[in-house]
This record gives C-alpha cells, sequence and structure tokens, in this order.
C-alpha cells in the first residue's frame, strides 16, 4: 500500500465512524480510487486507469504569439534605510525586480507546492509556496514611475520574438 494512501484510509476511516454513508477519495497521482462503505469497518482500494490528460509542452508553458506586457510594484516606506532618497532608489529597483518576475511567470508558468495541517476538522496551518525559475533576457524597461506618495510602478516589455527564443532555450 502506497505510503500516500494510509493516511486517506484513516481519514476515511473517522468519516465512517463519523456516520457518512459513503466516502470516495481519487488519489490521481497513483491513479487509485479508494472507497469506505460502511457495510465493512475497513476501506477498500481498487485500482483503475484515470483518464489521461491531453500532453503538454516540456516547459508548461504556452507558445507567445504576442509581446508580453508586465508591471511590477513596490512601496518606497518599505525600504529598509534612514534615508529617503535610498528609499526611493531602492523602490525603484524592488519594482523592476517585481516586473521581471511577473514576466517569468508568463513565460515560464508557476510552480506550486502547498502544505496543509488539519487538527479536529480544521485547518491549522496552511503552508503556500510558490516557484519561479526562468532566464529573461531582451526586455525593455517600458516606463519606471511614481504612482501616488509611496509606490513605484514599473512597466516591462519582452517582444514576441525573444519570448519565443528565450521558451526555446528555458530551463
Amino acid at each position: 500500500m502506497s505510503v500516500r494512501i494510509a493516511p486517506v484510509l484513516a481519514l476515511l476511516g473517522g468519516l465512517l465512524v463519523a456516520g457518512c454513508s459513503s466516502v470516495s477519495v481519487v488519489d490521481p497521482l497513483a491513479e487509485r480510487v479508494v472507497r469506505a462503505h460502511p457495510a465493512s469497518s475497513k476501506a477498500v482500494v481498487t485500482v483503475r486507469q484515470l483518464p489521461q490528460a491531453s500532453p503538454t509542452p516540456s516547459t508548461g508553458s504556452v507558445p507567445v504569439t504576442a509581446d508580453l506586457l508586465a508591471f511590477g510594484f513596490a512601496s518606497i516606506t518599505a525600504q529598509p534605510g534612514a534615508d529617503p532618497a535610498q528609499r526611493r532608489l531602492q523602490a525603484a529597483r524592488a519594482a523592476k525586480l517585481d516586473a521581471y518576475r511577473s514576466l517569468a511567470e508568463q513565460l515560464y508558468g508557476v510552480r506550486f507546492t502547498s502544505d496543509s495541517v488539519v487538527v479536529d476538522s480544521r485547518i491549522r496551518e496552511d503552508h503556500i509556496r510558490t516557484r519561479i525559475e526562468g532566464v529573461i533576457a531582451g526586455a525593455e524597461i517600458v516606463a519606471l514611475e511614481p504612482l501616488g506618495n509611496d509606490t513605484y510602478q514599473a512597466t516591462v516589455k519582452l517582444p514576441a520574438a525573444q519570448a519565443a527564443l528565450l521558451q526555446r532555450r528555458s530551463p
């Protein structure tokens, strides 16, 4: 039995004791269906072939056919330091980096991982992590300007031809 299925079976047993008439859980990674019925005290693991998703490109990204635009934002007062001019410069740089990150998300996609801790049927902890990895080269900073009194906004443009080239050499 898979290590991932054991906690599910324990959860199913608890649901049956609580009065649920039938419980079904699909594990898409192992292609298993776990069913529990109140008539038996044990859960039944049934292995069946689940429909396969259509194949995706190896990079997991969509081909680029138009120029990509990305926007980044940063707060001036959130920057460290006592000198206001230094904080403005740091906010401008942070806004550019945020815009580059946004371009990488559009170009390569975002990888998510998450964990949740449930105690007494309540979520106690919920951790969601994202990861973006890629190379951005050939992007042009279209605008870098203050937005209101406390924010910088950066606008970055990546031509479609350059984006397609970067996708082909993706990490």
